[in-house]
């Protein structure tokens, strides 16, 4: 069996993620998919399952009024969810039905935890305006990823010549950082920080206006990059 380093993880990371992956997960994803490369031979499919367990099994803890521990397996739920990924392309053992069954995971982890939340504290309104929100901002970005790439260049073009603000894209750039909170943190302050806390509302009222937030600036984007390429 081939013998992996930490920077040979390092290797397959993104090359930007969400500030709560990059500095609080990363960190502990990393050395367990190279500990489970290097000592086993289990398959990332077989993580990512763990990882829907573990989300199913936090949904429940939620139900029952169980906050904080709902909240711990949720977060080592979303530790799985980071390493399946790496795991396989270190491994080489990426595969189709791996992405779709991760993608399922992701989306059962969403909606079972959020119910489960809202039958637990009776704010179902603003349970269905966070999941409605997060699953626009979803649509959001796989229309970006048939029709963006165009208006990012524009988008980059007009912020070049602005130098206090490509200096802080390069220091994020640089950190690893997409330049602001990302469905992650959504999700952190929603499944994690708000049952912590046992504030539910709260939880989900940032993660409704970081996502209100990032839809903003990618409006004010797509706005910017389509006046750069009419003129």
């Amino acid at each position: 069996m081939k013998k992996y380093t930490l920077e040979d993880v390092k290797k397959i990371v993104k090359e930007r993620d969400s500030w709560w992956t990059v500095l609080v997960i990363d960190p502990f994803a990393t050395r367990a998919t190279l500990f489970l490369a290097n000592n086993t031979r289990v398959s990332p499919n077989v993580i990512t399952a763990v990882s829907l367990l573990l989300s199913v099994l936090s949904s429940f803890l939620f139900f029952k009024g169980l906050l904080w521990q709902g909240a711990l397996i949720y977060e080592l739920s979303f530790l799985f969810d980071c390493i399946d990924g790496k795991l396989a392309q270190l491994t080489g053992r990426s595969s189709l039905k791996g992405i779709w069954l991760d993608m399922f995971a992701d989306k059962v982890r969403l909606i079972l935890n959020t119910l489960a939340l809202a039958l637990y504290s009776g704010k179902a309104m603003l349970a269905l305006l966070f999941v409605s929100l997060y699953l626009w901002q979803q649509i959001e970005g796989l229309f970006y990823l048939s029709t963006g790439a165009v208006g990012e260049k524009r988008y980059e073009d007009v912020m070049e010549g602005k130098r206090l603000i490509c200096k802080i894209r390069e220091y994020f750039r640089r950190k690893r950082l997409i330049l602001l909170p990302d469905l992650v943190e959504q999700d952190t302050f929603a499944f994690f920080i708000g049952p912590l806390l046992k504030d539910i509302n709260l939880g989900f009222l940032v993660a409704i206006l970081l996502n209100l937030l990032k839809r903003t600036v990618n409006f004010y984007k797509f706005f910017i990059a389509g006046n750069a390429g009419d003129n």
